[in-house]
């Protein structure tokens, strides 16, 4: 009994563990694009001031 649990906390981990750097391009991603608008829009302000 104790040697499924073991092993399905592995699986668990392994999981976790495998999906970490996919969830985090994700969010590089995702930030790169907010950082992106946000540089456009400071842009737009900035000609607007000129």
């Amino acid at each position: 009994m104790t040697s499924t649990i073991k092993r399905s906390n592995f699986l668990i981990l392994w999981a976790s563990f495998s999906l970490v750097p996919e969830l985090t391009t994700m969010m590089n991603m995702s930030n790169k694009k907010y950082l992106d608008l946000f540089t456009k829009q400071e842009q737009i302000e900035a000609e607007k001031r000129d």
